[in-house]
């Protein structure tokens, strides 16, 4: 499948691409931390107050240790319950906040142990990360929750005679690219397909919705007992036949296998504040508060 075009003085050699498409894009992908059940935390070095500027031995042994003390913070964090502050970096400073304009001023006349300063706001855990416009590598779903996205997709025109770009028509957008999906269970997990002809961009536009069937899953501990199951969306027609280049060589288009845990996911938690409880139960019930056995780690309470 191949044409000769004379072009000037020269016969040019085109192939026919038999990808259906041109273009595919994913869009409206939502925020990714609450389905890939990741937590991220933004951890800048120490600031190095000699007049060069340059780390050296000292400062980064000064960050290595406050990267691992984050990470000993985070694995700490992973129990039943909550802090009253969903952060784990919020047990660091606790009861340092107050003396962070002093420890400014020291490093503002370099007056800080070991020329470093630590900037206490460059620690934190990131709420917002925005969705790449790709999949995350697995999503989790508790019971009755979805995920969704949309695929845009620009149709090709198959003729090898050389013809002016025109405008398809609805009939025919359709009759050239359609959306096809594949459940592994499909009794666990349903998904709805909505379709969109965007005749003036000869495209058509793929809303996709996973949804958990609330039909199969297990109670247990968060993240535990989880179903692994998979969902493979594909543009019809695609598979062997679009690529697209990407830095880190050629990427396969129009397959898109996701997936999926189902239950419980890890990382969900009480959330109890102790401190305002207390407060509050104190003022509204006028009780004296006491425990047994004192444990900092867990809340008590003994009515008297």
């Amino acid at each position: 499948h191949y044409l000769l075009e004379q072009r000037g003085n020269h016969l040019t050699l085109s192939f026919t691409d038999f990808c259906p498409f041109t273009v595919m894009r994913l869009r409206d992908l939502p925020n990714p931390q609450i389905y890939t059940r990741q937590e991220r935390y933004r951890a800048r070095p120490p600031r190095v107050l000699e007049p060069s500027g340059f780390h050296d031995q000292n400062s980064l042994a000064v960050y290595q240790g406050l990267v691992y003390y984050l990470l000993f913070l985070h694995s700490k964090y992973h129990k039943p319950y909550a802090d009253p502050v969903h952060d784990s970096t919020w047990r660091w400073w606790k009861n340092k906040k107050v003396d962070q304009d002093y420890y400014f001023y020291l490093a503002s006349n370099l007056q800080s142990a070991s020329n470093v300063y630590i900037d206490m706001a460059s620690y934190e855990k990131i709420y917002d990360l925005k969705a790449e416009h790709e999949l995350p590598e697995r999503i989790y779903l508790d019971k009755g929750t979805s995920y969704g996205f949309s695929i845009f997709v620009t149709v090709r025109g198959h003729s090898l005679e050389f013809q002016p770009e025109r405008v398809l028509t609805t009939l025919e957008l359709r009759s050239k690219v359609d959306l096809g999906v594949v459940l592994a269970d499909a009794d666990c997990i349903e998904v709805v397909v909505d379709q969109k002809v965007l005749i003036n961009r000869n495209s058509v536009l793929f809303w996709v919705t996973l949804r958990d069937k609330r039909s199969c899953f297990d109670q247990g501990l968060s993240g535990h007992h989880l179903m692994k199951t998979s969902v493979l969306v594909k543009v019809v027609g695609a598979v062997g036949h679009c690529f697209q280049n990407t830095h880190r060589g050629l990427h396969m288009q129009g397959n898109l296998m996701i997936p999926l845990l189902i239950g419980c996911p890890p990382g969900k938690r009480l959330a109890f504040d102790i401190t305002y409880t207390v407060e509050y139960n104190r003022l509204q019930n006028k009780h004296y508060f006491d425990c047994v056995h004192v444990d900092p780690e867990m809340p008590c309470f003994l009515f008297r």
